[in-house]
């Protein structure tokens, strides 16, 4: 392997059994790559080179923030350690990437759940919605673009900062495309794979399995409550507010546009104890 891989793959994770398959998984791919994991459960197994593992106990987004840093491709992809990728994945991204892109696009893959692709209208900001702009889902991108755009604005905790960085590239002319050959897979412990697929036998699940309880889930913690309202507050305004003319947003509903540009500038992370203090809205892993 060279010094310098094509490819980083950061994620924030804690999920250390993990680890070796997503390692293996990611190594069908010829092309050279590292992965680039954060957080605050250290392995108690030997990494491989090209696996590095950052110890801290800032939040989740922090963490995603120092991957990226220290990041030596000049493409970074950012995925989690609960999915399993597509054969060939590192590969048919790159590809993809090196015919499609230029310097300040970024191109995702297709999402599976549950055995399931994901239906089109899932990969909106507003599902159903027309307009709403198709969002990025396991997204690569040029590390001088991330940087360039701010990296990942501080206020959020754990999730959702991601489509955050996706609208600011399209609101500084990047384009976006999608690798259809490629597939990411959220992969779920078995109890809570069959209670969230099954949500109307969720009472019956649960008498069979003695009220075990789900595994945590930063989404459930702060998805819906918390880093969803953060993004919207962002890039959504009430169409009364102001005269917006519709050049000037994606999308209508229920009296909301989803704004074209951002509402506000980014609070970027500092270098300054990035790794001993969380930043902005404190968070936790579970």
């Amino acid at each position: 392997m060279t010094n310098v891989p094509k490819i980083s793959v950061v994620c924030s994770g804690i999920r250390v059994k993990n680890w070796k398959k997503f390692h293996e998984n990611l190594s069908q791919s010829k092309i050279e790559f590292e992965v680039i994991i954060a957080g605050n459960v250290n392995p108690d197994f030997k990494l491989p080179s090209n696996f590095h593992f950052i110890y801290t106990n800032v939040k989740p987004a922090q963490c995603v923030e120092i991957g990226v840093r220290n990041a030596k491709s000049d493409l970074i992809m950012i995925l989690a350690d609960d999915i399993k990728c597509s054969d060939n994945f590192l590969d048919t991204m790159y590809e993809t990437y090196m015919i499609n892109c230029a310097k300040t696009d970024v191109i995702s893959c297709l999402f599976m759940k549950f055995g399931k692709l994901w239906p089109s209208e899932m990969y909106k900001f507003w599902p159903g919605v027309y307009g709403s702009p198709v969002l990025a889902m396991g997204m690569m991108m040029n590390k001088k673009v991330w940087t360039k755009l701010g990296g990942l604005d501080k206020r959020f905790i754990a999730i959702y900062w991601d489509l955050d960085i996706f609208l600011r590239l399209l609101e500084s002319g990047g384009k976006h495309h999608i690798c259809k050959s490629a597939i990411v897979e959220e992969v779920f412990p078995f109890y809570d794979r069959i209670f969230l697929q099954y949500p109307s036998y969720s009472k019956l699940i649960k008498r069979l399995f003695f009220n075990k309880n789900l595994h945590p889930s930063l989404w459930r913690i702060y998805g819906k409550n918390i880093d969803r309202p953060t993004l919207e507050n962002l890039w959504v305004k009430n169409i009364d507010s102001e005269n917006y003319k519709t050049d000037k947003y994606y999308a209508e509903k229920n009296n909301l546009i989803h704004l074209k540009e951002r509402l506000d500038k980014v609070q970027s992370f500092t270098n300054k104890n990035i790794l001993q203090f969380s930043q902005g809205p404190k968070g936790k892993w579970d």
